[in-house]
Formats: structure tokens, sequence, C-alpha cells
């Protein structure tokens, strides 16, 4: 297993996946982008570069990585899928139920598993923050609130913040990572969506340019939620989802809350790749007992991604022995069609005045 093609070359691609793709044995990587003329993706280190599917065949690679605008990941997959290669699509995965459906039955087609990105799942902050949840209960928290809020993070990229790329803005960039930490926490129960709300940012000056990436498009003003609050139901327990690309905080953090008949656990750390957090990592537990915070190791952005691809090769990209499967992604992709439904309402109604 040596051979990856990428579905999208940007900056996921060239400095998460390629790097750890390459640190697990692969050397040789092919590219898919039609935003990209061929001699910049050649530039860029890619041995072959293909203009859409229709080049690529059933044994030229042995997995794919769809890392496009979110609108495009289904019909990629599919045609990889039904190309027969183990296919891997980066956050968000789809934005439709109905999505998940063409997915699996172009992996029956094909007979090859598809994968989601799951960083979160290998936030070892995460990992920590389990293990004292289901040490102090074993079921499910009555409220459960997660918040991601970030700095000045709104992205350069049109792909993010135009909703005829991406479906919706800070709701889907940072909530599809919180939705996978809520069943992290909760165990795959489904979510409804009861009420959300919506902030805009049109016209915003703080544009996240840690990537050095993206190409900054000033002629595309900024159409979807820069920051969103998101209430669902789930069997009864409360779920709150928070996310923010821009706020009034000094640095970026994650905070999860969760309560449980037998008390509460908080953590507080960050994930993904920026580097730009304003505080110190721990959990609090209290209970009866009273409270007790442990501080929590410092992490290095982006080794989460890391340790997941290097386990995905590990496991020979089964989703079996990777404990990922259709009724997850289901759940997955209800909750985020329900996001960009409440979203379109919210545009519409922005709209009119």
């Amino acid at each position: 297993m040596s051979r990856a093609l990428f579905c999208g070359y940007g900056w996921a691609a060239r400095t998460l996946w390629r790097p750890a793709l390459r640190d697990v044995g692969f050397v040789e990587f092919g590219a898919l982008d039609s935003f990209v003329p061929a001699e910049d993706l050649r530039a860029a280190g890619a041995d072959r570069v293909h203009d859409d599917l229709s080049s690529v065949r059933k044994g030229d690679y042995d997995v794919a990585v769809v890392a496009t605008p979110n609108r495009s990941h289904v019909d990629l997959a599919v045609g990889l899928l039904e190309r027969g290669i183990p296919t891997v699509v980066e956050k968000p995965v789809c934005l439709r139920l109905d999505d998940v459906n063409r997915m699996r039955e172009a992996a029956g087609r094909g007979d090859v598993p598809l994968l989601r990105s799951r960083s979160t799942h290998y936030e070892p902050h995460l990992v920590s923050y389990l293990h004292q949840v289901r040490a102090l209960s074993s079921a499910r928290p009555v409220r459960l609130s997660i918040a991601w809020t970030r700095a000045q993070g709104l992205p350069r990229s049109r792909w993010l913040t135009r909703a005829s790329h991406a479906g919706a803005g800070s709701s889907i960039d940072l909530g599809w990572h919180l939705l996978e930490c809520v069943f992290e926490v909760t165990g795959w129960t489904p979510l409804s969506l009861t009420a959300s709300e919506f902030i805009g940012g049109a016209g915003d000056e703080g544009r996240a340019s840690w990537h050095g990436a993206e190409e900054y498009d000033a002629a595309e003003p900024v159409d979807v939620d820069v920051a969103a609050d998101l209430r669902f139901d789930q069997k009864g327990g409360d779920v709150r989802i928070r996310t923010a690309w821009v706020s009034v905080r000094e640095g970026d953090e994650v905070v999860i809350d969760a309560s449980l008949e037998e008390g509460h656990v908080r953590l507080v750390t960050l994930f993904g790749t920026s580097p730009s957090s304003s505080s110190t990592a721990y959990v609090e537990t209290e209970s009866a007992g009273g409270a007790v915070r442990s501080r929590l190791p410092s992490r290095r952005p982006g080794d989460a991604h890391t340790r997941m691809v290097a386990d995905y090769v590990a496991e020979g990209f089964s989703a079996a022995r990777l404990g990922q499967s259709w009724e997850q992604l289901e759940m997955l992709a209800g909750a985020t069609e329900s996001i960009v439904s409440h979203h379109a309402r919210w545009r519409a109604a922005e709209a009119q005045g």
C-alpha cells in the first residue's frame, strides 16, 4: 500500500494528508484539482495529475482522499468508490441524508469502503475527557454543551465562505467536528435540531491566514454564518453546539460540558491545526465528592490528524476495524441536513431584510 490520490490539492492534502501518508510508507501521489493548473500541481509534489475521474482506473491507487469544496464531496466519492478505490472524505462528508445512500450503493458496486476523516476521535484531550465522563457515569448526559470559538478565524477561501460551495459556514466547518464529539460522548443516538441562531459576517475583515495556502477571495462576499448556536434533542437529552469563526477572544478554544445525574465534567482545550490557544487545557470533574481539576499535557497542532492517518493505514482502511459504520454517517448527515436547511431559511430571511 503506497499510492494515494488526492481529489483537491489544497492545504489539507498538502500539509496534513501527504506528510502523514509519507511517514507510513506512501511514495506515489496523484492529484485531481480543477481549480489548480497541472504544472502547479506537479510543482507542489504531485507525481500524476488527472483532469477528471475519467483517467482514473481501478488499481491505480490504494486509497483516495476527497478534500474539495463541500458540495463536490459526494459526486467525487461515488465516482471513486465505483472504480473500486477505497475512499476517505474530509469533513463534512456530505450535506444530505440521501447522499449516504448514494455512497453506500457505490461502495457496494465497487466492493470497497468509504471512511470519514474524523481527527477529533484521536485528540488526546478528548480521549482523557471521555475517560472521566465514563468514570463518573455510564448513562448518557442529561445536558451536553460543546463550543468551538475562534478569535480571528474567518477563512480566506470562498470554498468555506460561500453557501453555493459550503452549504453553511462555521456551523458546518467547525460544527461537523463537534457533532462527532457529541456522538463520542453520548453514544450513537440520533439528534433532532429544535432551534438555531446564525450570525452573518458579510464584510468582515478578520480572515484567518495560518494555513497560508488559500487565495484571498476579496471579490466574494461572505454569505454564510460566522457564528451559530444550535440546539438539539437527543431522546430527551439536551445538546447545544456553538461555533464561531470570529469573536472577542484573544485565542481559540474548545469547551465541552457534560451534565450527568452523578455530576458534571468539563473539558477546556483546542482541536485541529490552529496554534492560537489562549487557555491551559484541563478536565474538571464535579461530583458529590467535590471538584477535581486535572491539567492536561500540551498538544501539537495537527497531531491528531497524523495519528488518524497512521491508524487508517495500519487497519488497512477497514471501516469495521476502525469502528465506522453507515449508520453513524446517517446520523451525522441527518443532523447536518437540518443545519443546512435552517441556515438556508436564515439566509432567505436575511435577504428579505
